[in-house]
């Protein structure tokens, strides 16, 4: 589903009604220019790719450290762990480990360590894992609950395996539930179980895709390494695929689909799994399928000459994205060979021969809610005394979701998860009715890592192995989902059965498909190239055999007979006796899906244009009827890519039959989002175009979200699937379309007080809806109005509560807005850039997760505007050249720039640090390029235009060339002088600008009638005791000192400092060296001038801008001074 729009900071922003933090940070400070265009909200609602009053406070709270044992929890969460908020250590084991707590079940199967949602039982096999009973081997010692691990707090062990524990663990810092991996090197082999877990971490770390598991964290605690990482909940793919009624072949083909591209999401990243099974893939409540247990993953193995991984074409040595966690060695060896036997198939206690018995029904993901509970998932509690609580089991949470909405989603709430509960919303290992057993394991003095059932020849025998051995355990997988039975004849009662095994897989033995069998033969065949015995005779890479699977002949036959029907025409069919058959689909075409435009009806047609046609020329804006040509062109456009792609969609249905009804679905809600987006902003043109709204027009009409996403099928199946109720599904479009006219009002008229009240009365009506999708995006909307209005502390209470929210409803792309917006919120608004770095890893791996470009644009932009509150403006420029290359890779079509503001915007921005740092001359041409992209695109008589000469001016300036520059002022304040009104601040913001110049110039006069006007300007639109309103103090004061009036500006300069202090560190360092220069002319305090002027050149320094330090230090060595700024 589509994400909330977001409501971004407005560049207009001002006058009468603008939230508390619009006019304040748009300009006043060398990179006040841009300091609006940071707002990395402003393109959170353009996406490609998936879909997927107040005054701030400041704070002393501090970063929380990676790794702490005495951090506390919140109060409630300690009450749930029965403790009371204080640390408790991780116990020492002793000589032989610690005994196991009460509780503590002794028939608990062993955990495959990445296997993060299975608990098992114990079916009576004999094992030889040491955690469990009857190995002959020490247990390990146990956590207790509420022990911390690094910052996170244990809830209790899910599960065990000899590398380690899996425990259930609360993230204080970021108030969720995650899954936590701990391994104890107090074992015999404890240096490679340390590696192995390290290097299981980094190889998860390093991918991030919705198929494939996600690791948070990875640190050590003494002797303890543990690995964070994501809570699934939901069941394995192997249960799905038994579920009674048994899924269509067609289901278990998406199934596996899914999981495939995960794997070669891997191998696109150098790594390979080694030990791919059905139980190994996870499938969420929520749809998703998620490839789990790397912890047999290794690096491909690469000879020291190789250049190239065989079907993944060069080798490339770029990191993803960026991480804490070291890179992995793309050139280990796999046959030197590490004793991994320790780690057990997560399979390995299911039922075998004499095993427990099966589920009483085990069910795919949308019948969780009324799952039952097999025999043996209640006999790994038996030690407690208590059976476990059926799926459907009603759990609590932090939000509040009822039945009625878990069942909405296929699964329970994860919002409290109580030990016990927890276990009821976690997938369990199946007890297999099928035939030939899958789960043939291992013994202890064995070092080929993986399950025998699915391994590739090439692993048996220890030969290299690579990603084509992953692609013949994906097809032994597959083959087991569509068929129910192993494609080999073997069992566990044969007397030797892993030689028969092993022969059949070197023969190619593969057994006849089942009679009766629904499954196509093509498939098949695919399935048989795959379990090839020689890896050159499979298919070439996991890519090439997604493709074959993918390739129903079916669907091919059907394109090519309408190919056949283009070329020839229809006169050369007339004989053939399917002539009939052949016009129906055009029949149908127009019967059933001509009706696009109906759609449209009252959204954008002929009525509509002419209405907003008239408002915008009701405005006194001057440029009022080329605006609304240019967003008729633009809403033109859109609408025609809306109809096709509807009708596109209804005929890849209906016609062609290439797509199945529920796809077709989920791109029609992905279509009518778009089309609510659309109305709520043509309904603001018609009936609400004040000036301010015209302006904002063609940037809003641009800003609507893509249409490409509704066509991408497998971004859609990972998004929230709409409601299947129809009333259910009505009430949310409603309720959306509000938050979408929320959304309008806030970014196009800038009315953000109108804006909260109707999001926080969906809000409100969402409560009463059982669709927790719908709150999570009003949640959102809330949250970006109270800091749009200046009440920051409740945005960020509100995000750290929504954002749990968002993972446990699958929306990725929710979760990764939720955290850009929490960084923003945090460490600029707040000025608590310290604590927001200390989020940037969590952040950028839900970016990642989201994979959309613009929402990484987003990200570094946020991250360069944070460091440039620590005075890092070498740091702030990488981010935002990072940002820029991801926005015009998205605007570029066929090589060729689209214009757009969004890469007018990043210019700026990058342009901005520069200047800061006496970059100039670098600046200048992204200056220049900008303003040419805003000419375009907006006309050259917008605000946005007249801001980008100033901006353009300043950098001319400090290169010297002033009467360029004071052209380019004069003709900015030309654009806001003609403006409607009451001045705008940006003009303010221009005169402060021509000031400068013009006291660089040697023209002190001009600069002080200049200086006055703009602080009259800036204290009349954004008051007395903003910060911006210091940046004319200090050019009135630097007049002053020019014709020796230093008291008049000690006068200023001190106002200047109180309104300056806490802010912008480059404002309060020119605010201090000019107070220190004032000093010393009126001969006061030379302590406090050397104080505030060392200051001075200390920030300087830091950040780079030599010229300025060079300045400050010449001023220190003279005894006399300098009175006068340049």
């Amino acid at each position: 589903m589509m994400p909330p729009m977001s409501m971004r900071d407005d560049i207009s922003a001002g006058g009468p009604g603008q939230g508390a933090e619009d006019a304040g940070d748009e300009a006043g400070t060398e990179r006040g220019a841009s300091r609006a265009e940071h707002s990395t909200a402003k393109t959170r609602r353009r996406r490609r790719g998936r879909q997927r009053s107040g005054t701030a406070t400041s704070s002393q709270e501090e970063p929380i450290p990676e790794n702490r044992s005495d951090i506390a929890a919140s109060p409630a969460v300690m009450e749930e762990l029965g403790h009371s908020n204080e640390s408790q250590p991780i116990p020492a084991a002793g000589k032989h480990g610690a005994a196991p707590e009460e509780g503590e079940g002794e028939s608990g199967r062993a955990l495959e360590l990445d296997e993060l949602a299975t608990v098992g039982t114990d079916n009576g096999l004999a094992s030889t894992d040491p955690a469990l009973p009857g190995s002959g081997r020490r247990r390990r010692r146990h956590i207790g609950r509420g022990a911390v691990i690094g910052r996170f707090i244990v809830v209790d062990s899910v599960g065990a395996g000899t590398m380690g524990t899996v425990y259930s663990a609360y993230d204080p810092q970021l108030d969720r539930r995650i899954a936590l991996k701990l391994l104890s090197t107090h074992q015999a082999r404890s240096s490679k179980a340390r590696a192995r877990l390290m290097r299981e971490a980094r190889a998860l770390a390093k991918l991030s895709h919705p198929n494939v598991v996600q690791v948070y964290d990875v640190g050590e605690q003494g002797d303890d390494v543990f690995v964070a990482m994501e809570l699934i909940a939901g069941k394995s793919l192997g249960e799905c695929c038994q579920a009674q009624p048994r899924p269509s072949w067609r289901e278990v083909l998406d199934y596996y689909l899914a999981a495939a591209r995960g794997l070669a999401a891997a191998h696109a990243v150098g790594l390979i799994h080694r030990d791919f099974k059905p139980s190994n893939v996870l499938v969420g409540y929520d749809g998703r399928v998620c490839v789990a247990d790397f912890g047999l993953a290794a690096a491909i193995q690469r000879k020291p000459n190789d250049t190239a991984v065989p079907g993944l074409g060069e080798a490339s040595t770029e990191q993803p994205f960026s991480s804490s966690m070291p890179g992995l060695d793309l050139r280990r060896t796999i046959g030197d060979r590490e004793d991994d036997s320790d780690e057990l198939d997560a399979s390995a206690f299911a039922a075998t021969a004499g095993g427990a018995a099966g589920p009483d029904h085990a069910a795919g993901p949308d019948q969780a809610s009324g799952a039952g509970q097999s025999g043996a998932d209640a006999a790994s509690e038996r030690s407690r005394g208590a059976t476990e609580p059926d799926v459907g089991a009603e759990l609590g949470g932090d939000i509040d979701v009822d039945a009625e909405a878990r069942t909405q989603l296929g699964g329970p709430d994860l919002g409290t998860l109580d030990p016990d509960d927890l276990r009821a919303t976690l997938p369990r290992p199946p007890t297999s009715p099928w035939r030939g057993s899958a789960n043939l394991h291992l013994t202890e003095s064995n070092t080929i890592m993986g399950t025998p059932a699915f391994m590739a020849p090439e692993q048996h025998s220890g030969e290299e192995i690579g990603p084509l051995s992953d692609a013949y355990s994906f097809c032994v997988s597959l083959y087991m989902g569509l068929y129910g039975e192993l494609p080999f004849e073997v069992n566990d009662k044969q007397q030797q059965p892993m030689m028969n095994l092993l022969s059949q897989k070197a023969r190619e033995q593969i057994r006849p498909a089942p009679p009766h069998s629904d499954v196509p033969e093509w498939l098949r065949q695919v399935l048989v190239r795959g379990l090839a015995a020689r890896p050159e005779h499979r298919w070439p890479s996991m890519n090439a055999l997604i493709a074959e699977l993918e390739d129903d002949p079916a669907i091919r036959r059907r394109r090519r007979l309408r190919q056949v029907a283009a070329g020839v025409g229809l006169a050369l069919l007339v004989g053939l006796a399917a002539w009939g058959w052949l016009r129906a689909p055009a029949q149908v075409a127009e019967r059933v899906c001509g009706d696009a435009e109906q759609h449209l009806s009252g959204v954008w047609d002929q009525d509509m244009k002419r209405r907003i046609r008239s408002a915008f020329l009701a405005t006194p804006l001057p440029y009022a009827a080329t605006t609304f040509e240019r967003v008729s062109h633009q809403l033109d456009s859109y609408a025609d890519g809306w109809t096709e792609m509807h009708d596109e969609a209804c005929e890849a249905t209906h016609v062609r039959e290439e797509q199945s009804p529920q796809t077709l679905d989920l791109r029609i809600f992905c279509l009518e989002q778009r089309r609510s987006r659309m109305h709520a902003l043509t309904e603001l043109f018609s009936s609400e175009a004040t000036a301010r709204v015209v302006d904002n027009s063609i940037s809003e009409a641009m800003a609507l979200p893509p249409l490409d996403p509704c066509a991408d099928i497998e971004a859609l199946m990972a998004t929230v699937r709409p409601p299947e109720d129809p009333q259910i599904r009505a009430r949310v479009e409603e309720l959306q379309h509000r938050l979408d006219r929320a959304a309008t009002l806030a970014d196009g008229a800038g009315r953000y007080e109108e804006a909260q009240v109707e999001a926080l009365d969906v809000l409100d009506d969402s409560q009463a809806v059982p669709y927790p999708p719908l709150r999570a995006r009003a949640m959102f909307a809330v949250a970006e109005l109270h800091r749009r209005l200046g009440a920051y502390e409740r945005s960020e209470e509100l995000l750290r509560e929504l954002l749990p929210l968002a993972a446990r409803v699958g929306d990725d792309e929710l979760v990764a807005l939720a955290w850009v917006e929490l960084l923003w919120g945090i460490g600029y608004r707040q000025k608590r850039p310290g604590d927001a770095m200390a989020l940037a890893l969590p952040a950028e791996t839900a970016v990642e997760r989201a994979d959309d470009e613009l929402l990484r644009a987003d990200l570094w932009l946020t991250l360069g505007a944070i460091v440039s509150e620590l005075g890092d403006f070498e740091a702030a420029a990488n981010y935002e050249r990072r940002a820029l290359d991801a926005k015009e890779s998205v605007f570029r079509d066929d090589g060729v720039e689209t214009p757009h503001p969004d890469v007018a915007q990043a210019r700026n921005n990058l342009a901005a640090s520069l200047v800061v740092m006496g970059r100039d001359e670098e600046a200048l041409p992204l200056l220049e390029s900008a303003l040419a992209i805003r000419v375009q695109v907006l006309g050259d008589s917008h605000p946005l235009v007249a801001q980008s000469k100033t901006n353009l001016a300043r950098a001319l300036s400090a290169l010297g060339r002033v009467r360029e520059a004071l052209t380019r002022h004069s003709e900015a304040i030309a654009i806001l002088e003609a403006g409607p009104g009451e001045p705008h601040w940006m003009l303010g913001f221009a005169y402060e600008r021509r000031g400068r110049t013009l006291l660089d110039s040697g023209d002190p006069e001009a600069a002080r009638v200049a200086f006055e006007r703009a602080l009259e300007i800036y204290e009349a639109t954004q008051g007395q005791q903003h910060r911006d309103v210091a940046e004319p103090l200090i050019g009135l004061a630097q007049v002053a000192l020019i014709e020796e009036r230093a008291e008049d500006a000690l006068l200023l300069l001190e106002r200047a400092l109180t309104l300056s202090e806490g802010t912008d560190g480059d404002v309060l360092a020119r605010v201090r060296f000019a107070l220190a220069r004032a000093l010393r002319a009126a001969g006061r305090e030379s302590a406090r001038v050397d104080a505030l002027a060392t200051r001075a050149s200390s920030y300087f320094g830091a950040i780079g801008n030599d010229a300025a330090q060079a300045e400050v230090e010449a001023f220190l060595a003279s005894p006399q001074g300098v009175t006068a700024a340049r």
